[in-house]
């Protein structure tokens, strides 16, 4: 009965789960900075709206915050660097919630700070499974005989 209510026979797909947390964020922080990537209009609109919220160099601050944002992205994607990018994560969407976000209120607070949790689990985590990290980790104790 406490299996039924715990509902245990789902844990075995938790690697599915950890799977869709990627994926999702993944392709959506890709979606979130693909302009600003393609574009330096849009990279100087970043810019100067960084400006506006005190950051030291914000042209640069922008590029900065762009590739790293797109690196997390990638690595989320396709599970690689997966607890790199998570500390990454936590990192970056702490900044923006510290600098930014913190103005907006809870709701407007809120997305950083999913993300920080998120950054945060994978780094924890990682890639799970279906990650390029766990196929490097495979081939690793393959080769090093090394026992995690």
């Amino acid at each position: 009965m406490m299996d039924f209510l715990l509902l245990a026979s789902l844990k075995r797909f938790s690697s599915v789960g950890v799977l869709t947390i990627r994926v999702v964020v993944g392709l959506f922080l890709l979606w979130a900075i693909a302009n600003i990537l393609r574009s330096e209009t849009h990279l100087r609109g970043f810019a100067s709206s960084l400006a506006q919220f005190n950051f030291p160099l914000p042209y640069l601050m922008a590029r900065i915050s762009a590739y790293t944002q797109a690196f997390i992205a990638v690595s989320f994607t396709i599970g690689f660097l997966t607890r790199w990018a998570g500390l990454l994560c936590a990192a970056h969407f702490g900044v923006a919630l510290a600098m930014v976000d913190r103005f907006a209120g809870m709701r407007g607070a809120f997305p950083a700070a999913v993300l920080i949790a998120i950054g945060v689990f994978l780094a924890f985590h990682g890639a799970g499974r279906f990650g390029l990290d766990s196929f490097f980790e495979e081939r690793a104790r393959q080769r090093f005989d090394v026992h995690y």
